[in-house]
């Protein structure tokens, strides 16, 4: 069971959708982290998220697709709530 966490881009395409996922990658010969991002496209069933939204992703056990791995599992983070 693998989860991610990552940023609603724009829709892909029907029940599909394009996210940016940040991540840190560690430089040895400067001893410093560096933000990288990775753009991966993700299932979403009930076609809920919206550009800005943060969500949590589960891989799936089986590819969806050839570049579809992941569903969304929940939104965590809608775009334009005020906490």
């Amino acid at each position: 069971m693998s989860l991610l966490l990552g940023k609603c881009i724009t829709p892909a395409k029907r029940n599909a959708i394009r996210l940016l996922i940040p991540q840190l990658r560690f430089d040895t010969f400067l001893n410093k982290h560096f933000r990288e991002n990775e753009t991966i496209v993700a299932h979403d069933p009930k076609n809920h998220c919206k550009e800005g939204d943060w969500v949590l992703l589960r891989k799936l056990d089986s590819r969806f697709s050839l570049e579809i791995e992941y569903q969304v599992e929940k939104i965590v983070y809608e775009s334009g709530n005020i906490i």
